[in-house]
Order: structure tokens, then sequence, then C-alpha cells
């Protein structure tokens, strides 16, 4: 069975880690794959695992007015143009389309082939009325968290055709070199012996860094050894302008001394190994995805009480959550956390098994592929799903 993937970032970031991911999984289960994205990280890292990847020259597509609409519409239309001709030479049964700007693009082809199409519902909505218009263009629409689906479900309304919970699913963090947490610390400059919180996600201010640096530059006061590493991923030049405010920001504050703030890496599982807490601060989180990782790895998280997140972390038992924009409540969670290294040391496990079990990417990849089965055209029988598109099974 073929099934083309489309998304409308060529960079790696959570989503398209996650779809990389569950490509390589359905694969596993019978699926032809084939990506289709803006040359970047993420074709190169689909060709690496063996996966055919086409190039297209999408871009992001936003209302603009004017001139501006006018000089867009030549790249739109060689866009379509594009895709199009990918989906005649690969002629998938069914099109998979990654988040809400590869809908964009993908629904006028593949109403046009008349091919099945899945829409990946990752993000929170920005425009209801587009959302609208481009559920009528698919036939499912999948959530990754149940408070996306809810989400998904009051803003499309009766647009959508059949909306289903497909948690998001990770691989497990490839084996470290037991020695590799502390010669990574010893590369960055930070001592053996200094507590470490880390936090990992795109430069963007729903992440919640200014909150994180606000508790800090409290933390340090009584404790001058901390040292706090943010990886930001900046994707334009938005983010990297926000990636830079946040360098001045930690100055203001009096801790930049403390905090180090770098791009992102490709492989984040040493850097985990080698943190005492993670924190993930967002205002806003559809997932959640690096807390699924810092439990992987049997590290304790510290995260807002927020969206996805509070289905991820088990308070008390893998982490402990926090309101999220509140400074003095994430420092004391922290604080809480290092305080007391060996006891939530001990608890990783834990943190693992919740991860093994609820986010496990063989569950993913098979409720996938039995939707697909659903449109009548899935290589196995269909999986069982409630009424409210939960997996009953």
């Amino acid at each position: 069975m073929r099934v083309l993937y489309v998304s409308a970032c060529g960079e790696l970031g959570g989503a398209e880690r996650s779809l990389l991911e569950l490509i390589i999984a359905v694969r596993e289960r019978g699926i032809e794959p084939m990506v289709v994205c803006p040359p970047g990280p993420l074709s190169q890292a689909a060709r690496a695992a063996n996966v055919e990847a086409s190039l297209w020259c999408a871009r992001r597509m936003s209302r603009v007015r004017g001139w501006d609409e006018l000089r867009s519409l030549p790249h739109i239309a060689r866009g379509w143009v594009e895709l199009d001709r990918t989906v005649r030479r690969f002629r998938p049964q069914v099109i998979h389309v990654n988040g809400s700007q590869g809908m964009l693009w993908t629904g006028p082809v593949a109403k046009w082939h008349g091919c099945p199409t899945v829409w990946h519902w990752r993000d929170f909505c920005n425009s209801p009325r587009a959302a609208r218009a481009m559920a009528r263009g698919a036939d499912v629409v999948v959530a990754i968290s149940e408070t996306l689906r809810a989400s998904a479900a009051e803003v499309l309304g009766p647009a959508v055709r059949r909306l289903f919970l497909v948690r998001n699913g990770l691989a497990d963090l490839p084996i470290c070199d037991p020695q590799s947490p502390a010669e990574l610390r010893r590369a960055m400059g930070i001592p053996t012996d200094a507590p470490l919180i880390v936090m990992a996600g795109q430069a963007v201010p729903r992440k919640g860094h200014a909150v994180l640096l606000a508790a800090l530059a409290h933390m340090v006061a009584k404790r001058p050894n901390l040292r706090a590493w943010l990886l930001t991923t900046a994707y334009d030049r938005a983010a990297a302008s926000y990636a830079r405010w946040l360098q001045r920001r930690a100055a203001e504050l009096g801790c930049e001394n403390a905090v180090l703030i770098t791009d992102g890496v490709q492989d984040i599982a040493p850097v985990l190994r080698a943190a005492d807490v993670v924190a993930v601060p967002s205002l806003r989180e559809p997932f959640g995805r690096i807390a699924v990782e810092a439990m992987l790895a049997e590290r304790p998280v510290v995260a807002s009480a927020v969206d996805g997140l509070s289905e991820i972390v088990a308070p008390d038992e893998t982490g402990l959550l926090v309101p999220p924009g509140s400074a003095d409540r994430l420092g004391a969670a922290l604080n809480q956390v290092l305080e007391d290294r060996p006891l939530w040391r001990s608890r990783g496990w834990k943190g693992r098994c919740r991860a093994l079990q609820l986010f496990p990417i063989a569950r993913a990849a098979a409720e996938v592929v039995s939707l697909y089965a659903t449109l009548g055209c899935g290589p196995g029988p269909a999986y069982r799903f409630d009424r409210e598109g939960v997996p009953a099974g």
C-alpha cells in the first residue's frame, strides 16, 4: 500500500521528527511510504532511513494583501504543480498530511485526484474558518492528544467527517555510552557536580523560556553553582530574534553566568541524560514530546499543568506540574527536585515505564495503519475505535 506523507516544513522539529518515526514504523506494517517536503533536514533524515523523499517548493502560506499577495501567486501555483506531479508519479492510495500548512497545500491536489486524505492535526488552530474549510477536504482528522482532539472537535464541528485520537508515539532513545553525559558536561563547561536544568524547544514565546529565566534569577541566589542549558531551535528570523532577546533577558536578570543558550541538537539523548531535571514551562502545548523523551531518559520533568503536558507527566511520580506562567511556582518545583536528586533518580524508572506504556511508536503505527483500513485501503483489519474516536483496544 502506497502512502504519500506531506510536510510543508523541511526542518526537523518535534512534529517532523514524530512524522518520520511514524513513517519508519508503518513501513514495518506493509506501508510503502514517500515523503514530500521542502529541502532540509527532514528530507535528509528520511533518505538516511531509506525512505524515499521528493522535494518541492512549499513555503509558509498566510493571509497577505495587495502587492505581496500578487507576488506570491506564481510561487503558490508552482508549489501545487510540483505536488501534483509527485502524486501522479507515486500514485498513492492515501495522502497523509502533517499539520495545517501541509493541508492548505494538499487539499486541492488530493481533491483533484480523488485520493483519500488523512490530516494529522498537530497544533492549536489560529483560523477556525480556514480549518473548517480544510477539514471538508479530509476524510480523517487525527489528533495527537486528548486536549487537541477536544479542541479540534470544538473548532471543526460538523465540518469534520471523522475525528480520531492517536496519541503521539516515540521511538525509544538510542543507547548512550555511560560516559557520554559527563563528557558532554565537560565539553560545555558545566561542572560535574553542578545541578543542571535542561530545556529544549523551538524559539517561540509560548514555550515559556522567559518564565524559566525569571525562575532561574531567583534560584541562582541560593544555588550559585546552578546551571541551566536552554536548547532553542530557530527556523525563521522572528525565532532567531527571540533567541537573541533571551540572551539579553538573562543578562538583565543577572543569571547569564548560570544560563547556557545554544541551538538545538540532532541527538537529544546525551543532553537529557546529562540533566538532573528537565523543564517544560510551556504556556500552551498540544502534546509535549520533550517531556516524553525526558521520561525515556529516566529524568524527572517539571512542566506546566497545561494541555497535552497534563496527559504526560504523572505528578509526584514522574515529575511535577505547575501553573503555566508562574515563575515562582516553577522555581519552587525545580528546587524541590534538586534538593532530593537521589529520590528523583530512583523514580526515573517509573517515568520510563510510563513513556513506554503510553507513547510507544508501535502503538501509534498500528492505530494509523488501522485508520487507513477504515478508508477501505489498509493492509489489515480496521482497529476498533469508540464513538468519541478514541482507540478501544
